[in-house]
């Protein structure tokens, strides 16, 4: 029972006192219960206080692992959190003080009093949170180490093998040297020739004594590999396990040191060559002997070493591997007798093995060695961790990651390389530690990559760096030698860590990895006689690679690779292939940047050094892929001939270095085709494609599904060339089956964006093939069937843009309106039309696309005789375009069209006025907007000089036209399509400028400018192939009728007339197909019925006038817009009559009824010349 909760006023007088103790001796026991609740508070605040501390050590044990995990940082947060929570409480309930008040002392007893349980649960569920907390991470910590090592192990062996591949086949060259080679009793000896000694015969040229001396130096690596397989046989007749082991005696003695073997120079090469062939020889010898007699089982597997080494330097890794495994072998006997004295050099037997398979890209016995030397060294480091057998390790862990990387093991390597970083920092804290080092603490501070020095300093009681006892100078070479061999250490394996953390596509770190590597080689330069400029070297070409572009400013990675080459042209200047090689990818990287940065004239040069590198080393691959590469820049650069004799000569080199049929030379025989497609040599593009697609064929048969592509591309690629020879029909049926063998691609998988891509050209292609096509039936047929392709595809690539099915239903429909199906094509287009309408159009493109399908629509209107509906077709297109043409460039000129195409509309009905009010604006704004293409520009300035003609101002219509005449003679494009247009344009200039004269009655020019009108398109069409004759064949009507006038003018009736008579034939014949050819034969008819009275031929006349008249009625009937238009026309006057040369054309001329007497103004009474 809870003493506070009776009430008082129910406490009888008789219980008072009774009540009163049991109150009493209550409250003594609850302050009691505080004491022992206390007490167990203190406990638990204890346990959880040193769990606390585990979890600390535990995260500064595993930092690099825990720090970046989002989940542990949640966590530990969070547990931060609780503790402060329970802290709070635990203030609010501290024992009483003498600063507080007595009322403040009884209110902290009495929350003491009620929350005396909650406390003692709260610590302990928070002791139960931190354990938790303490296993997760502990747990996470294992599982994550676990698995970085199973992924790192499929990397290793690619940087490696990588590594190795550039350094196989090298063979030096010499710098100023020979030798001759000769072989007698079993010993070998070197005679050298000076390069410049005189024989005989002559001096030799360079290429001739690079060859004299290569052969020599195969003759040596020959023999040397014929002395190493008799090695290798009598090794194997020993029973070496049987062998006794002599007491451990010389070097073993000592502790481990292993021997760095630095690579010879290359100008040291010939000398190397001598002491192995003699280390080889010495070896045989003792081996013919006997051999348990001669030499100490532990000498014997150390020359071995030696031995191995020396081969793996002549790369001669074969025989090196040999004799790296017989190595293995003695010091597993040996090792077996004495772990503590050999374990270390069996380690070192299994490292070398390990780089020997490697370099023969052998990276499964590879990882097996490495494996292994991992193991044991891991054993000897926890029994016994010296500076040298630490150091080891962080090689062999380089090492392996290089292996992992080479297989693919990406998650392995990088957590090899991120170990053998953290081990090469530890032992370079450690040796700093000892005070033999004139490194300062700024100094390792700046160089260890992951900074936990910063975290030691406090650990170990550290000084400042600036401290001067912390500056001691060496206490030996040994030791200062040392250092500096850990340094470089830790620089490769930095620069490992890089190509670990770039296969992991972090590439930020990893340029961080290679910048802190470079800096630590840099520094290790500093100290040493031999700098490590190829170290340097390395990291600067892997600051190059592509994919760190997006990171890298490109001055700053052109600098880095002008920096490596400067470094390989030093080390192959004495024609070292190893280095030639090195230099060769620099230059291919310097190469790929300049192209970034569009230096294409740099980037040219460039790949005709590596061409150079390549072919000095005779590497025809190489050379071949950089000719190849430098094609791309000749390209863009225009350069094209160049570019077709380069890839010529690419194509050429790798013919015998590839097995045919080759992925490769397929490509470059597409590639050469495209370029010679550009260069404009049709013929020899066509013969380069049939040559892609026969390659490409024979690929199929061995992978279908990489080559199908190919082969549809080619295929394509030679339907266009056939396109440019005029070859239709051969080009339809190649385009076909390209269509077929790209809708059977995107029908077994589903395709990606290229695929797409390329399937859409082929669509384009074949569309364009029906355009060039003479048989409609084919065409249209053909047409109709990619339309249904492209559908097919949008169906198969629902999130492909559908606009350009639009596309491709207009061009459908223009080929209609071509073969003069205008019914039909008014559908399609129509149907464009409707597409765009149910849509919110905001995009550019789609704006431009509706714009020009009105636009399309009313010239279909127009051509049905449906001026009024293509008018307005017109306008509702510029209503669309006006606005958005002020802010986006791109839809100038398609709002200058549809502009200009509303002037001549205007024009056609009569509306003279308006048109040119509209084509006065279009000027300012063609000249203010300054339009993209001169045609759109040009075609203002004629349809503007033909307004002002109309308007009565032939003299600014001549300055105008004038203008045109200029801008389409001064057009020098090499484009055939855009040479096509100036020569059109040029046409009807030349027609506005004839006109124009001849209002202002100066008709011997005009005569001479209709004649050139005409000639020019004459010309035009004898340059083009019959199926685009049609195109032409409406604007040579209408300036054969110009010139009609002009020969009437000078009395040349008959001239006249055949000339009339030639455009009354093509109107009769397209205007039952385009009926608003009708307006066009109605004004033919009347000029031809005029000319015939004109010249008195009044009965011929007659016959014609009732021709027109006969026309006029069945058009009232048909077609009565048209009749109506013809009407008006009729009405108004007609200009430029000076022509007629009649005496005796009268108001009673039969003529005059049909052709509108008011059209030729005011008769006068007597018979005379209207010479107005």
């Amino acid at each position: 029972m809870d003493p506070l909760s009776i009430t008082v006023s129910t406490i009888s007088l008789a219980t008072t006192l009774s009540s009163m103790l049991e109150l009493a001796l209550s409250l003594r026991e609850s302050f009691q219960q505080i004491a022992r609740n206390t007490e167990n508070a203190r406990r638990l605040a204890s346990e959880l206080i040193s769990t606390l501390q585990q979890l600390k050590e535990f995260c500064d044990e595993h930092f690099d692992i825990l720090e970046d995990l989002p989940p542990m940082r949640t966590a530990i947060f969070s547990l931060r959190g609780e503790i402060q929570t329970i802290h709070s409480r635990c203030c609010a309930i501290v024992p009483a003080t003498v600063s507080r008040t007595v009322v403040q002392n009884a209110k902290i007893a009495f929350k003491s009093w009620t929350n005396r349980k909650k406390i003692e649960e709260d610590i302990k569920e928070l002791k139960n949170r931190v354990n938790l907390c303490y296993m997760q991470f502990t747990t996470f910590a294992s599982a994550r180490i676990e698995a970085s090592t199973q992924k790192i192990r499929h990397v290793a062996t690619r940087i490696d093998a990588t590594a190795t591949r550039i350094e196989n086949r090298m063979l030096t060259l010499g710098r100023l040297q020979t030798m001759e080679l000769e072989i007698s009793k079993g010993e070998i000896s070197f005679i050298d020739i000076p390069c410049n000694s005189q024989r005989s015969s002559g001096s030799m040229s360079d290429s001739t004594s690079i060859d004299f001396r290569q052969g020599k130096m195969h003759i040596a690596d020959s023999y040397l590999c014929s002395e190493i397989e008799a090695i290798d046989r009598m090794l194997q007749a020993i029973p070496i396990s049987q062998i006794v082991c002599a007491e451990i005696q010389g070097p073993y003695l000592r502790p481990f040191k292993p021997v760095i073997h630095l690579k010879p120079s290359p100008h040291n090469k010939p000398c190397h060559r001598r002491e192995v062939i003699t280390k080889t020889i010495d070896t045989l010898r003792i081996l013919q002997n006997d051999p348990s007699c001669g030499l100490s089982l532990q000498q014997g597997a150390w020359n071995l070493v030696n031995l191995s080494v020396g081969l793996y330097h002549l790369e001669l890794y074969p025989e090196a591997a040999v004799i790296g495994l017989w190595a293995v072998h003695l010091f597993r006997v040996l090792e077996a007798s004495d772990q503590n004295a050999y374990r270390p050099y069996l380690i070192l037997s299994l490292h070398n093995l390990s780089r020997y398979h490697i370099a023969k890209e052998d990276n499964n016995e590879a990882w097996v060695a490495m494996s292994e030397c991992l193991q044991i060294t891991r054993i000897l480091v926890r029994e016994s961790p010296t500076p040298e057998i630490i150091g080891f390790l962080s090689r062999s862990l380089t090492e392996s990651s290089r292996i992992a990387i080479a297989n693919q093991e990406y998650t392995r390597s990088l957590k090899e390389s991120q170990e053998a970083v953290t081990v090469s920092e530890d032992v370079l804290f450690n040796l700093w530690r000892s005070k033999h080092t004139s490194l300062t603490f700024s100094d390792l501070e700046a160089l260890c990559f992951f900074g936990r020095c910063l975290n030691r300093r406090a650990e170990y009681g550290m000084q400042d760096p600036g401290n001067s006892n912390l500056k001691t100078s060496f206490a030996d070479d040994e030791i200062e030698s040392m250092i500096l061999q850990r340094m470089q250490d830790y620089a490769r394996a930095l620069h490992q860590l890089s190509y670990s953390l770039h296969h992991h596509k972090r590439f930020v770190e990893a340029i961080d990895a290679d910048k802190k590597a470079l800096q630590v080689v840099r520094f290790i330069s500093q100290k040493r006689d031999n700098p490590l400029d190829t170290d340097i070297a390395e990291v600067l070409l892997h600051l190059g690679h592509r994919d760190f572009r997006l990171f890298l400013h490109p001055s700053e990675a052109i600098h880095y690779i002008q920096e490596c080459i400067e470094i390989y042209q030093r080390f192959s200047i004495d024609g070292s292939i190893l280095y030639g090689k090195m230099l060769y990818h620099a230059l291919y990287t310097q190469a790929t940047i300049l192209r970034t940065m569009e230096d294409y004239t740099e980037e040219v040069k460039v790949w005709g050094e590596a061409a150079k590198i390549a072919r000095s080393i005779q590497e025809d691959l190489l050379c071949a892929n950089a000719l190849y590469q430098a094609c791309w820049g000749l390209r863009r650069l225009d350069r094209l001939d160049e570019a077709v004799n380069i890839r010529t000569e690419a194509i050429t080199t790798y013919r015998p270095v590839l097995e045919a049929p080759s992925p490769i030379v397929a490509n470059a025989h597409y590639d050469l085709a495209v370029d010679l497609q550009l260069a404009h040599r049709h013929e020899e593009a066509r013969v380069a494609a049939q040559e892609a697609i026969s390659q490409y064929r024979a690929l199929t048969l061995q992978n279908t599904e990489l080559s199908t592509e190919a082969l549809a591309d080619s295929v394509t690629l030679l339907a266009s060339i056939l396109l440019c020879t005029h070859e239709v029909d051969e080009a339809l049926d190649t385009g076909e089956e390209a269509l077929r063998l790209f809708r059977f691609i995107v029908s077994q998988n589903p395709p990606d964006n290229d695929t797409t891509s390329k399937y859409e050209h082929c669509l384009d292609i074949n569309m364009a093939a029906c355009f060039k096509s003479d048989d409609e039936t084919k065409a249209i047929k053909r047409s109709f069937f990619v339309v249904e392709l492209f559908e097919e595809l949008l169906t198969l690539c629902p999130e492909k843009y559908s606009c350009d099915l639009i596309d491709f239903w207009e061009s459908h429909g223009l080929l209609l309106n071509r073969y003069d199906r205008l019914e039909e094509a008014r559908k399609w287009i129509d149907k464009a039309v409707d597409w765009f309408g149910t849509r919110t159009i905001k995009v550019s493109y789609e704006i431009e696309r509706f714009i020009v399908c009105l636009c399309n629509r009313a010239m279909i209107l127009d051509d049905q005789g449906f001026r009024e509906k293509a008018l307005d077709s017109i306008l509702k297109a510029i209503d669309l375009a006006k606005d958005v043409a002020k802010l986006d460039y791109s839809l100038a000129s398609v709002y200058v069209a549809s502009r200009v195409r509303q002037v001549d509309l205007l024009w056609e009905l009569g509306r003279y006025n308006e048109a040119l009010s509209v084509s006065e604006d279009i000027i300012v704004f063609a000249r203010r907007t300054r339009l993209p293409d001169m045609k759109d520009f040009i075609d203002c300035l004629l349809i503007h000089a033909t307004t002002l003609n109309y308007n009565d101002q032939p003299e600014r219509s001549i300055d105008i036209a004038n203008d045109a005449i200029e801008l389409c003679r001064s057009n020098n494009s090499s484009l055939e399509q855009e040479n096509r247009d100036r020569k059109l344009q040029l046409s009807h200039a030349l027609q506005t400028l004839s006109e124009s004269l001849a209002d202002l009655g100066r008709h011997g020019e005009s005569l001479a400018y209709a004649k050139k009108s005409l000639d020019q398109i004459l010309q035009l069409q004898s340059g083009l192939s019959p199926s685009r004759w049609p195109h032409l064949r409406y604007s040579r009507t209408l300036l054969s009728i110009n010139l009609a006038h002009r020969l009437a003018t000078v009395g040349n009736y008959e001239g006249a007339l055949e000339l009339l008579s030639d455009a009354r034939t093509f109107f009769e014949e397209f205007s039952p197909s385009r009926n608003g050819y009708y307006i066009e034969l109605a004004r033919v008819l009347r000029l031809i019925s005029l000319l015939h009275c004109s010249f008195e031929r009044h009965e011929e006349g007659a016959t014609v006038a009732n021709s027109l008249a006969s026309l006029r009625k069945r058009l009232f009937i048909v077609f009565p817009g048209l009749a109506s238009l013809i009407d008006k026309e009729f009405e108004r006057k007609m200009r430029r009559l000076s022509w007629l040369k009649s005496t005796d054309m009268t108001l009673h001329c039969p003529c005059l009824c049909t052709c509108g007497q008011n059209a030729l103004g005011s008769l006068p009474s007597s018979a005379r010349c209207l010479n107005q």
